[in-house]
């Protein structure tokens, strides 16, 4: 009884993933890995190839406006639906930034900006190639597209407004006064956003505005991330059990859209447990290796200090977190830590609830997105005493 329970907790992480991300993603959260043979990796597979026949697009669930400019976008087509991401019509959306949409045998041409590939599910710009988070389908005679995607391909901020149904659409305008940290940076180490998940500080307005913002400081000074993702949220005592894969409301859209903006800043999510109400046990993380090809903790009863290989298939990877992680508003005693760091793994975790107090997100007079990020945030200390001692933090992928 105790072992199917066990696979049972493993069948409904990774139906949770299927349901929301496509298959190429698979790679990003280490799930797909070179031993395609194991029961795992046969799992995924067949539920990866259920998911799919079961895809409904319908009409958002929701009332939800686009507002550019202070003026609301009106849209000729009904805003769509899929798996927690809003879709619209590519040549409604277009148009409000004096664009068109050329459509050849299977590719759609956007200006002169972007070419998407329809079959490979890609767009190619500034001589870069990039795949789509979501969908791209034909509608009523018009292709759709997720609003993440065209945001990124137009290069678009968005704020989403809870309490109006609004979302706020602004130009990504780069920020130069952002002061970007070189140095030789040889040594590698690990850094783990801790507890992602939609609910509690999350799901709050404007919080995940920050996050995003957060991704975009470590992106642009080529430092690597991963994020220790909770898919269900379940709070007893308030009565609160948001199962994204499930709930169809703003807030979870906005969730999705933000995971899926990590993983273009370059991101790597990770499940951490189902709902975070349970502790591992060395049987369940060998379970665990039939389908992930990393495990960001230490081996039970091993308790590593550094990076090992699982001696059950020679494959997976178990990565500890010596620094331990930030237990305060000030970061002191991690920056302490890094810098009595000695013989481990140059490895911790941060949870974005403290960072994201750093910075503020509003709306201005024209409507336009803007953000202050504090200079002397726990973040940006740690990455910069990390370039001194010569660390760079890494893709987990590449261990």
């Amino acid at each position: 009884m105790r072992k199917n329970m066990k696979s049972f907790l493993v069948l409904l992480i990774v139906t949770v993933v299927i349901s929301l991300f496509h298959w190429p993603a698979y790679r990003i959260y280490g799930v797909s890995h070179n031993y395609d043979t194991t029961r795992g990796q046969e799992f995924l597979k067949k539920i990866y190839s259920d998911n799919e026949k079961n895809e409904e697009v319908k009409k958002a669930p929701y009332k939800v406006s686009f507002i550019f400019k202070n003026n609301k976008m009106n849209f000729k087509k009904d805003i769509l639906y899929k798996d927690n991401r809003l879709y619209i019509s590519i040549s409604d959306f277009i148009k409000y930034f004096g664009l068109n949409e050329k459509i050849n045998d299977n590719e759609i041409e956007i200006g002169s900006i972007v070419n998407v590939n329809l079959r490979d599910k890609i767009f190619y710009k500034n001589e870069s190639k990039t795949s789509l988070r979501g969908d791209i389908f034909k509608e009523n005679g018009e292709y759709y597209m997720s609003i993440f995607d065209l945001c990124e391909i137009l290069d678009l901020n968005t704020y989403w407004d809870y309490e109006n149904n609004k979302i706020y659409i602004s130009k990504n305008e780069a920020n130069k006064s952002q002061q970007k940290i070189y140095g030789d940076k040889k040594k590698k180490g690990y850094i783990r956003f801790e507890d992602f998940t939609a609910g509690d500080v999350y799901i709050s307005q404007s919080a995940l505005e920050k996050v995003r913002k957060v991704a975009d400081y470590m992106n642009e000074n080529d430092e690597s991330f991963s994020v220790s993702w909770v898919p269900r949220y379940i709070s007893n005592s308030d009565k609160i059990d948001n199962d994204i894969s499930k709930e169809e409301t703003m807030e979870n859209s906005n969730f999705i859209f933000t995971l899926d903006y990590l993983i273009n800043r370059g991101g790597n999510i990770g499940l951490h447990g189902y709902t975070h109400q349970y502790k591992t046990t060395a049987d369940q993380q060998k379970i665990f290796e039939e389908y992930f090809k990393i495990i960001y903790e230490p081996a039970i009863g091993i308790y590593n200090k550094k990076i090992i290989t699982s001696k059950n298939n020679s494959i997976t990877k178990y990565i500890p977190t010596p620094l331990s992680y930030v237990e305060d508003d000030t970061g002191e005693g991690m920056l302490n830590r890094i810098r009595e760091n000695k013989n481990q793994e140059f490895s911790l975790f941060y949870h974005l609830s403290i960072e994201i107090k750093s910075i503020d997100v509003s709306i201005d007079n024209n409507g336009e997105i803007i953000y202050k990020y504090d200079e002397n945030s726990i973040l940006k200390k740690i990455v910069s005493l990390a370039n001194e001692l010569g660390y760079r933090f890494s893709d987990i992928n590449e261990i």
